[in-house]
């Protein structure tokens, strides 16, 4: 099945088209559920507010100059960074996780299709377009901190390259002290005897 490509609708708002297909995609993203309700509270309902009525009608542009203005100043010990880090891959992958190597519109579109639709889909984009990156990397990462309780398989072609898109992980939330402060995680041991699958503990305050 094909997802409903984010990119071929206009995105200039006030052009033709806009209240067609553009506004209906756009539409259902704004009635997605919040997120990381965990790290909602009152010092940040203004952020949840803004996630469910404005953040999804953003293009690109308008996106980035809306990380640059607000989003890089937000707290990681008010739940902000963690509440938008679970609603936005995009915001999670460029600016929590430091992977500045993704700021492109077209991997920005890529990161909201995925978030309209993150389930059922097999996405056939080129080889090295992100898709590991935005799906199992950030992906894996985004569940985690939205769900303490989840379990997550990553399968591959073959079992050292899904190890190591697991120590990836495992070291992210080791290491990126941003991540840490922001969900509260913290990364246990790795068991990996090379005889059965390679596992790791991801543990978190609850």
């Amino acid at each position: 099945m094909e997802r409903t490509a984010y990119s071929k609708f206009p995105k200039n708002r006030n052009g033709p088209g806009y209240e067609g297909r553009n506004r209906e995609y756009r539409d259902a993203l704004l009635r997605s559920k919040l997120r990381g309700v965990r790290y909602r509270n009152p010092s940040n309902e203004w952020l949840a507010k803004f996630i469910q009525e404005q953040l999804f009608t953003l293009d690109y542009e308008e996106t980035v100059a809306w990380y640059a203005e607000t989003a890089r100043k937000l707290s990681p010990l008010t739940g902000e960074l963690a509440l938008l880090g679970c609603n936005d891959r995009y915001f999670l992958l460029t600016v929590l996780l430091g992977r500045q190597d993704a700021e492109h519109p077209w991997l920005f579109d890529r990161c909201r299709e995925v978030e309209l639709n993150p389930d059922g889909y097999i996405d056939l984009w080129a080889r090295f377009h992100y898709k590991s990156s935005i799906i199992t990397f950030a992906g894996v990462i985004q569940e985690g901190m939205c769900d303490p309780e989840i379990t997550v398989a990553i399968f591959s072609v073959t079992r050292p390259i899904a190890a190591k898109f697991l120590h990836q992980i495992k070291e992210e939330f080791e290491q990126n002290l941003t991540l840490k402060l922001a969900s509260d995680r913290s990364s246990g041991g790795a068991g990996d005897n090379g005889e059965g699958p390679a596992c790791a503990t991801i543990a978190c305050r609850r």
